[in-house]
């Protein structure tokens, strides 16, 4: 699939242009009450989680037809595939639901676990484009140009590790000034994962992924067909009629 004009893409000068503001350390965070509040217990903690586990952050969605052409109901289908993320410890047993859990776990702006605080969402991202693996065009909402509603990225290539020239645990520097100025090749591996983990304040951040008009046949390393098994499509999202042409 054809790539849109350059213009509409970021850029990976704008990587060192943004204002980025690290997290606030342990010291002058406030301490959150709700972990120290009268528990409830742990077996309770469980079941609610359990109970309230609807939605699947792999999962996505396929739309049903009704009698009514005009209505389109949009069901639901998990993944499969599941990823141990941490341990529920006693202290957030007062957590209703796995999402409030996520909040206490994780930093606001970054959806996954992380012990560095200069790799942030926004870190990961700046790795593929600058190794030119992706092409990303954000979409804002024209009411709230400061609310991306939707991504597109375009896949240009997948650096395998004779192509990175060294072994992994070897730094390289970014073309463009950063706060973190190196990453290495576990960092390139580990960035196909957290640059997804984007959302929007409202919890409705879609993704659109194609493969570049530039992306040539090349050998695929095996930890980003486990990246592709897990976070790709599935088959289940088909419509009847497409599943049996295949």
């Amino acid at each position: 699939m054809s790539s849109k004009s350059n213009s509409l893409f970021k850029t990976k000068q704008s990587y060192s242009l943004q204002k980025r503001q690290l997290p606030p350390t342990i010291t002058n965070t406030q301490i959150d009450k709700t972990l120290i509040s009268p528990p409830k217990p742990l077996t309770t903690v469980y079941s609610d989680v359990v109970k309230n586990s609807n939605i699947s952050p792999t999962g996505t969605s396929n739309s049903i037809f009704t009698q009514d052409p005009n209505k389109i109901i949009y069901k639901h289908i998990k993944n499969p595939y599941t990823e141990f993320l941490f341990f529920i410890e006693p202290e957030f047993r007062n957590c209703k639901t796995p999402l409030d859990i996520a909040k206490k776990v994780f930093y606001p702006d970054w959806h996954y676990y992380n012990n560095h605080a200069q790799k942030t969402q926004t870190y990961y991202e700046f790795i593929l484009v600058d190794i030119d693996s992706i092409k990303i065009n954000p979409k804002s909402d024209p009411k709230n140009p400061r609310l991306i509603t939707h991504t597109s990225v375009f896949i240009q290539k997948i650096l395998t590790l004779s192509e990175w020239g060294q072994n992994p645990y070897y730094f390289k520097q970014f073309t463009a000034s950063f706060d973190l100025p190196i990453y290495n090749y576990f960092d390139y591996m580990d960035a196909w994962k957290n640059t997804l983990l984007f959302q929007n304040i409202e919890d409705r951040h879609s993704w659109f992924f194609c493969f570049d008009k530039t992306f040539k046949k090349q050998t695929i390393p095996y930890w980003f067909v486990d990246w592709w098994c897990f976070y790709g499509p599935i088959e289940e999202i088909l419509p009847p009629s497409h599943y049996r042409s295949i």
